[in-house]
């Protein structure tokens, strides 16, 4: 039987309890904050990258979302129009003095210093991609990968990245054309893993 397969824009609203699962099971969020503050912390981490996305979109498996891909166009400032704003301040207030974000900021700062090394002229990112661990394997995340890619086309990209990890399927962007420009060691107090800029030229 044919699945019921749609691709779209995302809603925060509608969609929160698969966003936030989603997130969930993009980032090892145990690492950063105690267990009770981490669906807390997953909406933070998507509000950050989802306020500033050019592109949010979502694939949805019989009306639910079962996939998301958020691109940043750093050439424009977007604000989502359903983009919860009070939510957002209440939850930056929370963690901004938080205690046990050390390790995530190690993360973010490599891939900052790796971005200088490379010192490239880059277009947009893309900032967030996730399939739900149930569909994996389906090619879920290959429609999802090919839609953004067209809708990042429209805008006049030449030149875009993203970061991935060892903890994940880093190689899957070979295939569309993404190349590994630089990497690095991560150490966290009780492990380590390998952080990877992958680029794509597209024109």
């Amino acid at each position: 039987m044919e699945e019921n397969i749609k691709i779209h824009k995302i809603s925060f609203i509608d969609d929160f309890k698969e966003i936030i699962s989603l997130t969930k099971q993009a980032v090892k969020f145990s690492r950063f904050v105690n267990e009770k503050d981490i669906d807390e912390y997953a909406t933070k981490f998507f509000l950050d990258a989802y306020k500033e996305s050019s592109i949010s979109l979502g694939l949805y498996l019989d009306g639910t979302l079962k996939g998301l891909i958020l691109f940043h166009y750093l050439k424009e400032e977007v604000i989502n129009k359903d983009f919860p704003n009070e939510v957002y301040l209440s939850l930056l207030n929370k963690f901004n003095n938080y205690k046990y974000l050390e390790n995530n900021y190690v993360y973010r700062e490599t891939c900052e210093a790796l971005l200088k090394e490379i010192n490239e002229n880059f277009d947009g990112e893309i900032t967030l991609f996730v399939t739900d661990k149930s569909c994996r394997g389906r090619g879920f995340g290959k429609l999802l990968l090919k839609e953004c890619l067209k809708e990042i086309e429209s805008l006049e990209c030449e030149n875009i990245f993203l970061t991935s990890d060892s903890e994940c399927n880093f190689s899957f962007y070979f295939t569309y054309g993404f190349k590994l420009v630089k990497e690095a060691k991560v150490k966290y107090k009780k492990e380590e893993i390998t952080v990877y800029i992958e680029s794509k030229r597209l024109k």
